[in-house]
């Protein structure tokens, strides 16, 4: 798919919020750069072009870095707790206790959950998730589906919790050695108004 119908599909699935903040954000880091398109005309142009481009450069490598480092951060995080008893066991009371005290304690996560193989929700750090079915979710289906517990992350997509604008991470739950759940994650994006400060 061509990565103009991409942008275009995004904006209407991204609360106009973040959109504007995104917005803002690509204008702060691409406003001085075209700002010194009028100024390049002088001796000094090119080089104040050269560094504003450099500068836009290194936002769009800091955005990545931090997306990779919350990715990896949810990872590892999943896989650990899918080893722990009150996780495998999808006990209402101690796995949602769990759940929410390590949300606490993780600012780049908005959620964690503990789906069935069935896709049902069945503990969660946020109350109002428990029964939620996610079996339609790709990334849940491919979880599943995965061997050896490797980890699926989503594109984009709306919570149906929140619905704010996330990206998930999901990681199977196997006992006995077949798939009895998915550890899913889900993230905050919110850093992405604060990458320009």
């Amino acid at each position: 798919m061509p990565v103009l119908p991409r942008i275009a599909a995004l904006f209407w699935l991204v609360p106009r919020a973040l959109w504007l903040r995104l917005a803002l954000l690509m204008l702060v880091a691409t406003g001085p750069m075209l700002g010194l398109l009028l100024v390049s005309a002088t001796g000094d142009g090119r080089r104040v072009l050269d560094a504003a481009g450099e500068q836009a450069l290194q936002m769009a490598r800091l955005a990545g870095e931090q997306q990779n480092d919350s990715l990896q951060e949810a990872t590892n995080l999943l896989a650990v707790l899918a080893r722990v008893g009150a996780v495998r066991d999808m006990s209402v009371g101690a796995c949602g206790d769990l759940l929410r005290d390590v949300v606490a304690d993780h600012p780049r996560l908005n959620a964690i959950a503990v789906a069935q193989a069935d896709g049902h929700v069945a503990c969660g750090s946020r109350p109002g998730a428990n029964g939620l079915y996610t079996g339609d979710r790709s990334y849940f289906q491919q979880a599943m589906a995965s061997d050896g517990g490797r980890a699926v992350v989503s594109n984009i997509m709306v919570s149906r919790v929140s619905n704010q604008p996330t990206i998930f991470v999901a990681v199977p739950i196997s006992q006995g050695g077949r798939g009895v759940g998915v550890l899913i994650a889900s993230l905050n994006l919110s850093w992405f108004s604060h990458l320009g400060d």
